[in-house]
């Protein structure tokens, strides 16, 4: 799998204690992935998926 880079993040802030992908893509399997997708009137909607 493929993870795409968080779009214009260069840094995680200091203490930000997290793997962040930056700048190019990070190429290995992907287990878990989550989308959360914004809505006209404030609706939300978040996917939360994983292989078994």
């Amino acid at each position: 799998g493929v993870v795409p880079p968080v779009a214009n993040l260069d840094a995680p802030a200091p203490g930000f204690d997290i793997d962040c992908v930056t700048k190019v893509p990070l190429v290995r399997p992907v287990r878990r992935a989550v989308s959360h997708s914004f809505g006209f009137g404030g609706h939300n909607a978040v996917v939360a998926l994983e292989r078994p």
